[in-house]
C-alpha cells in the first residue's frame, strides 16, 4: 500500500486513521475520529529524542526498537482488527520513521494500511489552509445576549431541532469568560479546536446559513477565525436574547451545579476573579472587590454572581453590543425551547432553504 494525501483520503470507503503518536500529541490535536495506537509513551519518546542528539542516530533506533519488539504483536492485532471498519490510514508526526516502521512490518503480515503522507503535519497544514481560505456559505447567524441568558442552551436547542450550528463553547471546552473553563473537563488546544472546527465546517457545507453564539475573537486560549468576527457579524442575521437578571443567575448557578459541590469551588473561582481584579476594581473600586471575595469566600455563590453580573459582564456587555446598530429579531429567554422554535421560525420565513 502507498503513500496518500490526507485529500486523497476521502475518496477511500470508511477511512480509519491510526494516529501513532504518543497520548500527549494525540490529545492535543489529531484528525477528528483518530483512533490512538501510540508506539511510544512520552518518556519513550523524549527519551529517544535524547539519544539521538546526545549518543547517536543509530543508538536512538536500537532502543527504540527494543521498545517497540515487545508491544508490536498487539500493535498489529489491533490495527488488523480494525481493517474490518475500513481502510486504516497509520500517521505519526511527518509520516517518519514511527509510521513507516509499522507500517513496513504490517504489509508483511499482508495487513492492508496506507501511509498518511506528510503525517499530522501535513494534516494540520491542510485544515490550516481551509479555514484561511474558507467562506460562509450564506450569512452567519449570531445569537447575542448578556452573561446568563441561555444562549449556549438555545444554541444546543437550535442544533436538536436540525438547524446548522457551529457551537464554539463545545469545540473549544471553554464559556468564553475568565471562568469558563471551570466546569468543562478540560479546555481544548488550538490545533484541536481548528480539527474539529474543519470538520463541522464540511458538514455544513450545503447549509443555507450557520449559527453560533456570540462571542469574542477569543474562547479562553482558543482564537476564532476571522470568518466569525464582527464585521462577518455586522452583515449577517442579528439576534438577541432577552432573559431577566434573576433568571440568569439561575442559569448560570445551574449550568455550574456539578462544580459548586467541588470543594476547589471558591479556591478555583477566586484565582479567576484575581485574573481581572484589576478591571474590577477600576469600575467598583478596592472596596467592592473586597465584597466580592468576601462574598465568594462565605459560599454565597447567588449573591456573587449577581454582582459579577451587575458590575462587570453587563457594562462590558453594554460597551460590545453597541457595535450592532439593530437587531434582526429579539426573544426572551426564559424558556429555552420557546425560544428556539421562534428563532427556527424566523429564520424559516427569512432564510429559506428551498
Amino acid at each position: 500500500m502507498e503513500e496518500i494525501a490526507f485529500r486523497e483520503t476521502f475518496k477511500l470507503l470508511s477511512p480509519v486513521y491510526i494516529d501513532l503518536r504518543t497520548r500527549s500529541e494525540y490529545e492535543s490535536g489529531t484528525i477528528p475520529g483518530a483512533v490512538n495506537l501510540p508506539l511510544f509513551d512520552e518518556e519513550e519518546r523524549q527519551e529517544i529524542g535524547r539519544i539521538y542528539t546526545e549518543e547517536s542516530r543509530e543508538r536512538a533506533l536500537m532502543y527504540g526498537f527494543e521498545l517497540v519488539s515487545e508491544r508490536l504483536p498487539a500493535l498489529l492485532k489491533s490495527i488488523r482488527k480494525l481493517t474490518g471498519n475500513g481502510q486504516v490510514v497509520l500517521f505519526c508526526w511527518r509520516g517518519g520513521l514511527r509510521s513507516r516502521s509499522v507500517k513496513k512490518v504490517a504489509v508483511l503480515l499482508e495487513i492492508p494500511v496506507y501511509l498518511l503522507k506528510g503525517g499530522y503535519r501535513a494534516f494540520r497544514k491542510y485544515v490550516l489552509d481551509f479555514l484561511k481560505a474558507y467562506e460562509l456559505p450564506g450569512p452567519l447567524v449570531t445569537i447575542h445576549g448578556k452573561t446568563g441568558a441561555g444562549k449556549s442552551n438555545i444554541v444546543k436547542e437550535l442544533e436538536k431541532k436540525g438547524l446548522p450550528v457551529v457551537d464554539l463553547e463545545a469545540l473549544a471546552g471553554h464559556r468564553g469568560s475568565v471562568f469558563g473553563e471551570i466546569g468543562f473537563s478540560r479546555s481544548h488546544g488550538q490545533k484541536h479546536f481548528d480539527a474539529w472546527l474543519w470538520k463541522r465546517l464540511q458538514e455544513l457545507y450545503k447549509a443555507p446559513y450557520i449559527i453560533i453564539e456570540g462571542e469574542s475573537k477569543r474562547l479562553g486560549n482558543i482564537y476564532l477565525p476571522s470568518f466569525f468576527w464582527d464585521d462577518v457579524r455586522k452583515q449577517g442575521i442579528n439576534i438577541l436574547i432577552e432573559t431577566p437578571l434573576e433568571k440568569r443567575v439561575k442559569n448560570i448557578l445551574l449550568e455550574y451545579r456539578g462544580q459548586l459541590k467541588n470543594p476547589n469551588i471558591a479556591d478555583d473561582a477566586s484565582q479567576a476573579l484575581a485574573k481581572i481584579a484589576k478591571r474590577i476594581v477600576g469600575r467598583i473600586g478596592n472596596h467592592g472587590y473586597r465584597s466580592l471575595e468576601e462574598v465568594l469566600k462565605k459560599g454565597q455563590y447567588s449573591k456573587f454572581v449577581e454582582m459579577m453580573l451587575r458590575y462587570y459582564y453587563d457594562p462590558l456587555y453594554e460597551v460590545s453590543i453597541k457595535k450592532f446598530a439593530a437587531f434582526h429579531l429579539e426573544v426572551q429567554g426564559i424558556n429555552v425551547e420557546k425560544a428556539a422554535r421562534e428563532i427556527k421560525d424566523f429564520l424559516q420565513e427569512k432564510l429559506p432553504q428551498n
